[in-house]
């Protein structure tokens, strides 16, 4: 199993490609490996709720909603992890 841990970089730093996330989650796309049926039926779902969600958002103003949005639910500056783990 590989954990792959992502940090979330402001804007300004560059960030190599390789280790860039949308990398990392092309290099397990593109991985030869043998598919099981948990896997695919996840992946099954990450799309409908991802469709979901996209047209849940379809009845808002998305730039002025998602800055209302965020300045309720403001935050300090902290760091976020995503971890991606792959069998």
């Amino acid at each position: 199993m590989i954990v792959h841990k992502i940090k979330v970089y402001p804007s300004k730093i560059h960030l190599p490609k390789k280790n860039q996330l949308a990398w990392k989650i092309a290099e397990i796309a593109s991985d030869n490996s043998k598919l099981n049926k948990d896997a695919i039926e996840m992946s099954i779902n990450r799309i409908i709720d991802n469709a979901s969600v996209a047209i849940a958002s379809l009845n808002r103003r998305p730039v002025v909603s998602s800055r209302e949005m965020a300045l309720k639910h403001s935050r300090k500056m902290e760091q976020h992890y995503l971890v991606l783990i792959v069998n």
